[in-house]
């Protein structure tokens, strides 16, 4: 299912010797809604198209993709946005629904890209949680064409243009990883557009981001949710995204209905269901 948020634009004419200047414009894009790994009715997985321009470029001069869910190549393609023009990709943490998308878009850059441009991957630094686990998004950006690459079809594409990077679609990502922090921190930036994130609590490594730009605000949640596990709780949110959303215009934020929660008829795990 394809969802889309109606274009929310904040500008100003001004009048110059030269006639009016092109008004800013910024567009929220829901790329896919589906919570969690199963399918549902055909849902797409999790992801936020953010893009920025003015009135002359459709608002597509930076176009900023938030999380990669199942369908997202797919979804894009349905508002005329090929993978290519993706200016960068930020993962707000590494569960499957929020980034098996990566590897089809990547593969497709790389097939018609040949040796670039790189797109930016922004993450946060690898976390460890409980158990020595480690969640990496760097690890996974550096194994998106492991099937590829053995199963032979890197080196027969190769073959066919030896233009295209070696490395495959991983040589296309230019990872780019920032510390833990509980307070904004400024992770990227291009021109007028700046992107701040937040370490929030879901699973070890997991962030929220905020995009600001001259026409508006728009944060990104995730899956973030309340720092205590469980109930009692003295609110029902997350105070991570609380503090990185305010003054924002759009809160694009993950939740999960009350049916679902111990009381319900579901049998939904309530530890998931409160994280």
């Amino acid at each position: 299912m394809f969802n889309r948020l109606a274009a929310v634009a904040f500008w100003a004419v001004a009048a110059s010797g030269t006639g009016a200047i092109a008004a800013p414009c910024i567009e929220v894009t829901l790329t896919g809604t589906q919570g969690g790994p199963p399918v549902f009715q055909g849902q797409a997985g999790s992801g936020t198209l953010v893009t920025y321009g003015d009135e002359e470029t459709g608002c597509r001069d930076v176009l900023l993709q938030f999380d990669t869910g199942r369908g997202t190549t797919q979804q894009l393609s349905k508002i005329g946005v090929p993978v290519g023009r993706l200016t960068a990709v930020f993962l707000t943490h590494v569960h499957s629904d929020h980034s098996e998308g990566l590897p089809d878009m990547m593969q497709l850059r790389w097939h018609f890209n040949s040796g670039g441009p790189k797109v930016d991957m922004v993450c946060h630094a690898d976390a460890e949680a409980a158990g020595n686990r480690i969640m990496s998004c760097e690890n996974f950006a550096k194994a998106l064409g492991a099937p590829l690459i053995q199963s032979g079809e890197m080196a027969q594409r190769l073959a066919e243009n030896p233009k295209r990077l070696p490395g495959g679609p991983s040589d296309l990502l230019n990872v780019m990883t920032f510390p833990a922090s509980q307070t904004p921190q400024k992770v990227w930036e291009r021109g007028e557009v700046s992107v701040s994130a937040i370490s929030s609590r879901h699973v070890a490594g997991h962030a929220s981001y905020r995009v600001d730009t001259p026409a508006g605000s728009v944060v990104i949640g995730g899956d973030a949710g309340n720092d205590s596990p469980a109930p009692p709780r003295d609110t029902s949110t997350s105070a991570q995204v609380e503090l990185l959303a305010k003054g924002a215009d759009i809160v694009v934020h993950s939740v999960i209905h009350p049916v679902m929660g111990p009381d319900g008829t579901t049998g939904f795990p309530p530890p998931i269901y409160f994280r």
